[in-house]
Parts: structure tokens; sequence; C-alpha cells
């Protein structure tokens, strides 16, 4: 029986890899191909090698994978090469994909995201800090050689099998988890080299008894059996129990990563409370794939673990007779089969129309109604940014409904649960209106910022107000050639929401500025922001995305007019953005101050508020010009005061 089983699911797995190699971009598909070879060697001018002969490497049985000649003709590498790196055993038992890869949820923006078992319990400190230095290298070299996103997942195989909860959690939401990372795996994992997970291979829907039986009944398979061996399989556990106290704080883990894809935040956290509400009664959704590997697949296709996770999170809110959530969930499924963010799907050849056409139908919507969902770059950036609400708003009330379930009161009972409050209310803080922060694009119109221009220009207002506006050309739904993606009345804000959503580039025209009537010439706008750009390039880190908020860089940006004797220092605009990322924008109105000198000192009042809530020597200001009068009497005044204020914190400048 086992035999049978081991058969259907290498047939399975066979045909998610050819569905994945068949969506890979040639030059990440060679990305993919490699990186197991660079697992099992550690040769000196591969890529990837670490310079320590200590170096755990090696991958159980590769040379009888097909990567191993693939990777072998990828990097040209000689039999003497070979010979000469090969450790006497191996560490790594098992090299895996995870995730949206080889199904219809892949990508060009997909992650590849590979789980290394590895003997680690056989690793001291020193090997595991080799190890992962190896792993950062291959990293770097997919992403700088091939353009390709890889990450490496290692859990500790002893507490995997138990379930235990670990920290996995991305950055801002180290939350640990277990079985629900564990179950995500068993739905979407492919092997690529090594050992076969033994639930791949046992009936599905087993208890924990039954699983331990059947696992004892492998351990006693016979050693002549070259073709069925009892160190081909590898025992992670089964996918159940989930703890209770996993749920709340996996939600929370999407909400703090929804600007990066709402659409596949609420699909992930309907497939969090479905486990939540409905695994006692329907059991793990991987047991429900696990089933498909032995039917016969139609038009030669496996069972698509996205296809199924879809099917699962709108029964989910069919179930609760949410229909505003059904509604909503249907969309974001549609989006995300059409390659929401980013560019849609428009060849008739595309292996997703079918499954389109199949949804569509399914629930009912018309050709011009699925077209209107599909087409985000007709929509105007107000719909789009409101679908987003309407996805945040969801979310917020699938973590209320969670934290009362049932499992969640039971592991609460027994102090399963995390206190989440403090993060909880980061994130509450994090997408809650503040005075003068800067919004955030849609994700769609970010995701699309390598390739978008945008234009810049003034727009006269029915008051006769000059409004400055950021425009994207081409032609939408409303039949215009130009929409509003963001504009406001002061343009300092105008460029703060360019570089807030990365959509400025240096190295292309990525912002069109059009020379207007107006107190700044193009040309000066320009040379604004690429210094902003320059300025504000940081990458928030996992440390500060785990504290709350403290202020990091502040641009001061005067505008000088020609006054009746010397230039006159009319007004100020600030540009702050904190650790977190945020940028917000402070206009400062000077015009009722008697002149320059005490302008200058208010805007050095301002600057020392800001540095003084700021963590000691990581706070940075600048003044910048923004006329073509060049003031430097006015900077050189706002920064001695600046110097008085550190000198003497008592003291205030005789003015």
């Amino acid at each position: 029986m086992i035999l049978d089983r081991r058969t259907a699911f290498g047939n399975y797995n066979v045909a998610r890899l050819g569905e994945l190699i068949r969506r890979l971009p040639e030059e990440r598909r060679r990305a993919f191909e490699t990186v197991p070879i660079l697992l099992h060697l550690n040769a000196k001018g591969l890529p990837g090698h670490v310079d320590n002969p200590r170096t755990p490497h090696g991958i159980h049985r590769f040379s009888e994978s097909a990567f191993w000649k693939i990777g072998k003709r990828h990097l040209e590498i000689e039999k003497e090469t070979i010979r000469s790196v090969l450790l006497p055993r191996y560490y790594i038992r098992g090299v895996y994909l995870a995730g949206s890869a080889g199904t219809r949820a892949q990508t060009e923006r997909s992650d590849l995201n590979f789980w290394l078992l590895v003997d680690s319990e056989n690793m001291d400190e020193t090997q595991r800090g080799l190890l992962f230095q190896k792993l950062e290298a291959i990293k770097a070299w997919a992403r700088q050689e091939h353009d390709q996103a890889v990450t490496f997942l290692v859990p500790p195989l002893g507490r995997m099998r138990r379930n235990d909860r670990l920290g996995w959690g991305q950055p801002f939401t180290r939350i640990p988890r277990g079985g629900l990372l564990k179950e995500e795996f068993y739905r979407t994992f492919i092997r690529i080299a090594g050992q076969i997970p033994l639930w791949a291979v046992l009936p599905e829907g087993l208890n924990d008894e039954e699983y331990n039986g059947w696992t004892e009944a492998v351990r006693r398979l016979p050693e002549s059996d070259a073709d069925h061996r009892v160190e081909d399989y590898l025992d992670m556990g089964p996918p159940t129990p989930i703890d209770g106290g996993e749920y709340p704080g996996a939600l929370l883990a999407e909400i703090s990563r929804f600007r990066e894809d709402p659409v596949r935040a609420l699909i992930r956290s309907s497939l969090i409370a479905y486990h939540c509400l409905f695994l006692q009664e329907q059991g793990p959704l991987c047991e429900e794939i696990k089933q498909s590997f032995s039917l016969p697949r139609s038009d030669g296709e496996p069972a698509d673990p996205a296809v199924r996770s879809f099917d699962a999170a709108e029964r989910f809110f069919e179930d609760m007779e949410d229909r505003d959530g059904s509604d909503l969930i249907r969309k974001c499924i549609y989006l995300r089969l059409s390659g929401y963010p980013g560019p849609p799907l428009r060849e008739r050849s595309d292996p997703n129309r079918d499954i389109l056409g199949r949804f569509r139908r399914r629930w009912g919507w018309s050709r011009d109604q699925a077209k209107r969902i599909e087409r985000v770059e007709e929509w105007t950036e107000t719909e789009r940014l409101g679908l987003e609400d309407r996805i945040l708003e969801t979310l917020w009330a699938l973590l209320t409904r969670v934290s009362h379930a049932e499992a969640v009161e039971r592991a609460r009972g027994t102090g399963g649960v995390n206190d989440l409050a403090p993060l909880r209310s980061r994130l509450e803080e994090r997408f809650a209106a503040k005075a003068g922060r800067i919004p955030h694009a849609s994700a769609w119109l970010r995701a699309k910022r390598q390739s978008v221009a945008v234009h810049v220009k003034s727009l006269r207002g029915p008051t006769d107000t000059d409004r400055w506006a950021v425009c994207e050309q081409g032609t939408h739904a409303s039949g215009e050639k130009e929409i509003v993606l963001f504009s406001d009345v002061r343009l300092l804000r105008v460029l703060g929401w360019i570089i807030l959503n990365g959509l400025y580039n240096p190295r292309r025209s990525s912002v069109v500025f059009h020379q207007v009537h107006s107190t700044i010439a193009a040309r000066r706008a320009e040379a604004l922001i690429k210094s902003m750009e320059q300025f504000f390039r940081m990458e928030p880190s996992a440390g500060d995305l785990d504290a709350a908020p403290a202020w990091a860089r502040l641009l001061v940006v005067l505008d000088i007019g020609l006054g009746p004797r010397q230039p006159h220092l009319s007004s100020a605009d600030l540009l702050i953005r904190n650790t977190w990322g945020e940028m917000f924008h402070l206009p400062l109105d000077l015009g009722h101050l008697e002149n320059n000198l005490l302008r200058c000192y208010e805007i050095a009042k301002v600057v020392r508020q800001y540095r003084e809530q700021a963590p000691t020597g990581k706070f940075e200001f600048k003044i910048y010009h923004s006329s073509t009068i060049e003031d430097a009497q006015a900077e050189k005044n706002i920064n001695e005061f600046i110097q008085s204020f550190h000198n003497d914190a008592s003291g205030k400048p005789d003015l």
C-alpha cells in the first residue's frame, strides 16, 4: 500500500514540478535548477562557497536526482572538483519548495521558498552559523545574477514533529507558529531532493495513534528492498493538532504584511480562520489535497493546492453566512489568479484562463463584469484604495472573530495564547489616521513602480488655487487619457508621496516634471526629488519594526522669495520619516514673524523638538533651498540656533 501511495505522490510531485518550470522565466528557471547543487557542494569558485571545511552541505542521495545532472551542466563542474568537495556524510535530509511555486497562484513576483530539513542535532553552533552564511550567499547570488528572490527556512526537525511553536514569523510580527506552518507546508510542498516526507505516503485522516502505528510499520520495512528503504522517508509528524493559541498571532502577521499584497493577505487570513473554526469538523486542508494524489488527473493536471485553498476560503465565508465577505473573497480570488498585484494576464494561452472561466461561470458573472475586475489598471487609484480599505476592515473583523473562537479560548485557559496586545496596538497605530502622514499608494501601483512613469504638474483649481498633481498616462475605464493619482497644494507633500511609494528611480525617467508658471521651476523640482531620494533612502530593520516608531530623518525645505531689500524667508516645509518608514509632512507658515532671524529661530525650534524625540545618534536632518536664490545666511542661522540649543538646553538666544 505504501509503495502504491509513493508512486502516486511521485506522479503528483512531477506534475507540480512541471507546472513550476513552465511558469518560470528562463533566467529564473536557471536559478531554481542550480540552487540544489549549490546546497550539495561547497566548492571554491561556486556561488554559496564558504571557506571553512566544517561548512554543512550535502543532500541525501542527491546523485539520484535530476537536479544533479542539470546543476552540473549549468555550472560546468568537472568530476575532479566534485570528488574534492564531497563529504563522507550528508547534512541535508531533504530540500523542498513550499508556497505558491508550482500552483495557479505563482506569478513573476513569486519567491522560491525553500525548506531544508537538516541534521541540526549533529551540528554545533559554529556549523549552524556556517550553514546560514552559505544560505545567505546563495540568496545574494540568485538575486544579483538571476533577479530571483530565494528564501530558506531551516526548522528544527524534533520540534517540528511535535508541532511546537517556533519563531518563524516575519519582522514586526515575530510570533511563534508551528502547526499552521506545517499544515501549509504539507498542503503546498514540492519535493526537490532528499527524503520523502512520510506523511505524503500514509493514508489521509489519521489520528495521532494511527499515524504512530503507520510510522512503526514503515520502520520495519525489510532492508533488502533496495527500491523501498526506511531511509527514503522523513518523519516530520502529523499536521495536527494545531495549537489554538497560534491563530490570533498568525492573523496579526498577515495584517502586518497587508500593504505588500492585500489580496493575498485576505486569502491567507481566511484559511487561518477556516482552520480555527472548522478544523475539528472538516480536518486540515492538507489532508484534502493528499486525497487527490491518487485521483485521475483532469486534462493531465494535478490537483492544484492554490485552487483548493481558494475553494476553502470561499467556503469559509459561505459557512459563516457572510454575503459581503463572500463577494469580497471572490473578487480577491479572481484578482490573485489574474496576476494581482503584478501585471494582468492577457495571453489566451495562459494556463489560468480556464480556471478563471470556471470561477466566473460558477459565480454567475458576466464577461464584462469579470473583465472590469481583472483590469485593475483601468481602475482609478481611489477605487484601488477603496478595495484595500474594505479588505483591511474584513481582516480586523476576522481577528475579532478568531480571538473569541472556542479553540483560542481553550488555549487561553491553559496559558497558550501569547500576550498580543502590544503588537495589536502597534498595528492599529500603523493603520490609523495621523495628522500630516503621507498616504501609501495602492499595492497595485507600488508593484508596477519599476515600469510606471508619472507626471507632476500644477493644476488650477476652481478657486484659482494651484494644486500639484501626480498623473498617470493611459486609457482608463472613464475614457480619460490621464488620471490623477495624488494631489496636494504643497509640492513637497506630493514629492514625498512619490518617494514614500518608491515611484522615483534616479536611473530612468520615472518622474516627468511639466514646466508651468510656478514658484519653483521644473529643473529645480528634479534636483529636489533627487536629493530627497538620496536622503530618505533607508529600509526599516527588524528591530525598528518590533519597537515603537521613532523619528529618523528630517528634511527642511526653505522657500525663499525676493523681498524688497533682502531674500525673504516666507515659509518652510518639513518632511519627516520615522523608523517604521512612515513619512509626514509639516508646513510652517512664517509670514507672521517680522524678520528672517526670527523665522530661522522658529525653524530651529521645530528641528530641536524632533531631534529630542529621536534615539540618540540615530537622527539626521538636512536643509534644502527650493528656489533659485541660495540663502546661505538663513541656513547658517538655523544651524547656529540648533547648536546653541545643544550647548545650553535652558538658554534662549538673544534676538
